[in-house]
């Protein structure tokens, strides 16, 4: 927007600190209370009941490389190659937008 055509690109640090605010406000949209990258597996916990339509489609969609748990503190995991995953803020903020249009989808 404007600040780019004044000033330039902003840094990249900027840039991360604006996917990393992103990223929060979504997760908290789709009742996550928490996200760690770890090891090659994100991990979102649920604040409170998960979506169980959603999570069947991000199952669907993802097969062997999601999981979810639903003991005391619920949680779904996606594991991903390190290698191939550059960009992970980019590529948490697109599970992220996956899972809340699931979300979305459910409630119409």
């Amino acid at each position: 927007g404007e600040i780019c055509d004044r000033f330039g690109d902003p840094p990249q640090s900027v840039t991360a600190l604006l996917s990393i605010a992103e990223i929060k406000y979504t997760a908290k949209e789709c009742s996550l209370s928490e996200i760690t990258l770890k090891d090659g597996k994100l991990t979102a916990y649920f604040k409170g009941e998960m979506d169980l339509k959603a999570v069947a489609d991000l199952v669907s969609e993802f097969g062997s490389k999601f999981f979810v748990s639903a003991g005391a503190r619920p949680y779904m995991v996606l594991k991903f190659d390190q290698k191939k995953e550059e960009n992970l803020l980019a590529f948490v903020k697109n599970f992220l937008q996956k899972y809340k249009k699931l979300l979305q989808h459910d409630l119409k």
